[in-house]
């Protein structure tokens, strides 16, 4: 990706070889944080209006949409059987010139009409919707 005009764009992996969830954040964010702003970002969306890994029920979600969050936050999905992982947190992808927000289906259409009447504790991809160029496809 980063070839051409994308080739002065610095990508950080947001992974931490030998740390966990917690580790994994402390650390990335002190590799995040004095690259933000974010020029761009493409947020997609899950059918329960999940966005980055911003789940709703999770424990950790209001830490990570306060203000003060650390750039990337720790998060486990609460109900399902997926992994803990590490997110960007609200604040930092707030921090964005320019919020995409991509979407891709009728159930996706539906949930996000839904989360425009919603709290972001509830919806979490409501937080950016107030700044965001959606951007749907039926298929």
């Amino acid at each position: 990706l980063l070839v051409n005009s994308a080739s002065a764009a610095r990508y950080i992996a947001l992974y931490a070889p030998g740390l966990d969830h917690v580790g994994g954040a402390r650390a990335l964010s002190q590799q995040v944080a004095p690259n933000l702003p974010i020029d761009v970002v493409v947020l997609g969306m899950g059918a329960d209006m999940h966005t980055a890994s911003l789940f709703p029920g999770a424990p950790e979600l209001s830490l990570a949409q306060d203000a003060r969050a650390d750039a990337v936050m720790p998060m486990v999905p609460v109900g399902s059987d997926l992994e803990p992982r590490v997110t960007l947190s609200a604040q930092a992808l707030e921090t964005a010139r320019q919020t995409h927000v991509l979407i891709i289906g009728e159930d996706k259409k539906t949930a996000l009409a839904q989360a425009q009447s919603l709290s972001p504790i509830d919806a979490p991809i409501a937080q950016f919707l107030p700044n965001a160029t959606v951007h749907w496809s039926p298929v």
